[in-house]
């Protein structure tokens, strides 16, 4: 689209970084890359073409030349380059990529899953490549138009470009580079076409629109590039997406680079025009571009695309709130909405929900339309819009009604007009999507039988995919089944916007055990513990890493016994978690049934003292009682299900008696511990004695010092420290 290359080529253009080659100073390639660093990709392309056509096997020119087709959407041409270059020893992952994405856009879903995946094998830090491609089944269900949609191309286009409409009255104001009579013929020397104007364009009396209109107004439509716009809810006010340029000059950044501002206009009703055009947010800069604002119903929040410092991708979402007439700080939506790629084009419905474009989520090929809701103060849900609202080509720029049923869009999809095109849709129903899974293994289930109550049914494709069409604002009941799993039904509540699903359901493995490993204190589920079921009557062991939810699943036999050891180490020499077991039955359990356990495992740390609680003595007794045997027995359990671990156990007293009496009464105390212990079966090389007496108190209870028994007893205990894991 046109307009890639008129404004946000500054977005789609910056990453290309051109290698210091000698050759490429020189002859052809240098000429090109000249008009290439002044964004002329259609004059870079007519010189990179002859390289190619003179150096056949040059990769650079070859490279360069599908930069151009790409940064000028033309990327049937793009995608031919780019598979020259892939091609290449050595080849930049940034290539493999846009070869994905060319491919995406051009319909080849199948051989651009596999250069996702390529991409972010060779750049791991980036791993949006691989969420693309385990997602390509779904775009294929996505690519099939939803006939609840209604889809218009509106007769006012033209073969230029007509983009980004915004309510006004009864109609729209769009931006487009159409010609106009009167317009000053200069042209956007970097793309060859006249500079973007706004045009207002109204419906007759029988809801059809008329021809467009020139927007007038002071200061409105200068001599370069203006909108997006977006005005508030009683049109007294419109923020505009214009150029940065001041007194009729343009005023370029650091990189070289016109970015783009945000202005407002005012309504002056004692004129009836627009004007006063002024900045209107402090966080306008010449370095880097703020645009595409929408505002909600409320006035107090502006949703805008920059690409500032400190974002996501290459261009972000951002919010701003209205406090005292002054936009305040921008906070970014966060990753549950901005990529690595491009997010823009915001708008926020009357019941917030925000509807935006991206090339970073997953979708049908350049940038496709999406939903998000806010819930609990974070923005989730990333729905796509799906066919016939996007296309395999650039969607973009869309507004809702009131009712969330209509509105209009902007795309370059084939069979417009000529170049972005503005297009009507009604929706008389929602698309749902989703997929069967077992949540046991996290695998998709394929071939799974899926149920509406009102009889339509589906079977998943290989990723487990499926999708219906639903009446808004309704409930459905949705079952899933396949011979050998447990079925599964769940209530889906189908609001105005699309939505995905997620049904799991488990094997029938007979008596299952389920064990979730968390973290003793945060109950954080823990990844990759290292879960070991044994059968106590016939000694087989089987070994589970837990997933993402600390979860691991295992078959077990009827009226079988077994324990259960749950550990996981820490990459800290010094830190670790305790090894823990437990034993338990099936007996009595039924096939189908579960059985549910929870590991807690405790962290430790090397060195550092852990009290044992309820160890007591009588008065100046050494001996165990039984009530301290239960507690002891519980060190003795923890070092034998860890048994290379060596502690010292250690013994306290409060500072009654003499200083001698109290450290000799503590190691007779501390002894005792450790002979009940190595009494039950723990090596002597594996545990030491200490006692300490009053020299480590835990409060000021101290010789001389009046306190409470309560304040004694927290003194007279027993510790112990891991000396080795």
């Amino acid at each position: 689209m046109k307009y890639r290359s008129s404004i946000l080529f500054l977005f789609f253009a910056i990453a290309i970084v051109f290698p210091d080659n000698c050759d490429a100073q020189k002859g052809l390639i240098a000429r090109g890359d000249r008009k290439f660093q002044k964004f002329d990709f259609l004059q870079a392309a007519e010189i990179y073409k002859k390289a190619v056509e003179k150096y056949p096997e040059s990769a650079q020119a070859n490279a360069k030349l599908a930069d151009c087709y790409r940064l000028m959407n033309d990327l049937e041409q793009a995608e031919l380059y780019y598979a020259l270059v892939v091609e290449e020893p050595g080849a930049d992952p940034m290539s493999q990529l846009y070869f994905a994405q060319s491919l995406r856009s051009n319909g080849k879903y199948d051989v651009a899953k596999e250069f996702f995946e390529t991409y972010s094998e060779l750049n791991p830090a980036d791993q949006s490549g691989k969420k693309i491609a385990e997602t390509m089944e779904l775009v294929k269900l996505m690519a099939e138009p939803n006939p609840l949609y209604q889809v218009e191309l509106l007769s006012f286009n033209t073969a230029a470009s007509e983009f980004s409409p915004a309510f006004y009255g009864d109609g729209i104001v769009f931006a487009s580079n159409r010609a106009k009579e009167f317009f000053i013929k200069r042209l956007d020397l970097r793309t060859q076409n006249k500079f973007l104007q706004l045009f207002k364009v109204d419906k007759d009396e029988s809801g059809k629109f008329k021809n467009p209109q020139f927007f007038e107004g002071k200061s409105v439509n200068g001599k370069y590039h203006e909108g997006p716009v977006a005005f508030n809810r009683n049109e007294s006010e419109a923020l505009l997406t214009r150029s940065n340029y001041t007194s009729g000059r343009e005023v370029k950044g650091v990189d070289k680079t016109v970015h783009l501002k945000l202005f407002t206009i005012s309504y002056s009703s004692t004129d009836d025009q627009w004007g006063g055009i002024k900045e209107a947010v402090p966080f306008n800069s010449n370095n880097y571009s703020v645009g595409h604002p929408t505002v909600s119903q409320d006035g107090q929040w502006l949703y805008f695309m920059s690409d500032m410092p400190g974002g996501y991708g290459s261009t972000d979402i951002y919010v701003s709130k209205l406090t005292a007439g002054v936009w305040g700080t921008p906070v970014n939506l966060g990753p549950e909405v901005n990529t690595s790629g491009h997010e823009m084009f915001p708008f926020i419905g009357a019941d917030n929900m925000l509807y935006f474009a991206s090339s970073g989520h997953p979708g049908l090929g350049g940038l496709d339309m999406y939903t998000s809701e806010l819930i609990d103060n974070r923005w989730t849900r990333v729905a796509n819009m799906g066919a016939p609202i996007n296309s395999n080509k650039d969607d973009f720029g869309i507004i809702v009604d009131e009712t969330g049923k209509a509105g209009y869009f902007t795309s370059n999809r084939d069979g417009g007009f000529g170049d972005d095109d503005i297009y009507a849709f009604s929706k008389q129903g929602v698309l749902i999507t989703g997929v069967v899974f077992d949540p046991r293994t996290d695998e998709p289930v394929s071939n799974a039988f899926v149920e509406l109550e009102d009889g339509r049914s589906v079977l998943t494709d290989t990723e487990g995919g499926f999708k219906f069409n639903m009446e808004p604002n309704n409930k459905y009941i949705v079952s899933a089944s396949k011979e050998e799993y447990l079925p599964e039904e769940m209530s889906v509540n189908v609001s105005n916007t699309p939505a995905f699903i997620k049904i799991p359901i488990q094997k029938d493995l007979g008596i299952v055990l389920e064990v979730v490993v968390q973290d003793k204190v945060s109950k954080e589920k823990l990844r990759d513990a290292l879960v070991v079921l044994k059968n106590s009557a016939t000694g087989q062991v089987v070994e589970c890493k837990t997933n993402g939810e600390g979860l691991c699943v295992f078959p077990l036999e009827e009226n079988a016994s077994y324990q259960i050891t749950g550990s996981k180490d820490l990459p800290d020499p010094n830190k670790n978690y305790l090894t823990i077991s437990t034993s338990f039955s099936s007996a009595g359990r039924k096939s189908g049934s579960t059985i549910f356990a929870v590991i807690d495992l405790e962290m430790v740390e090397k060195g550092v003292a852990i009290k044992i609680d309820n160890i007591y003595y009588d008065l100046n007794k050494w001996f165990i009682r039984p009530d301290a045997a239960i507690e002891l027995d519980k060190i003795v359990k923890i070092m034998t299900d860890n048994p290379t671990m060596r502690i010292e156990l250690s013994s306290h007293t409060d500072s009654r008696g003499s200083d001698k009496y109290n450290k000799d009464l503590s190691a007779k105390r501390a002894q005792s511990a450790v002979e009940y212990i190595l009494g039950n079966g723990i090596a002597d090389n594996r545990i030491v004695s200490a006692g300490y007496g009053e020299e480590r108190l835990v409060n000021n209870c101290s010789n001389g010092v009046q306190c409470s028994e309560e304040l004694h007893q927290d003194n007279r205990r027993t510790e112990f420290k891991i000396l080795q894991f």
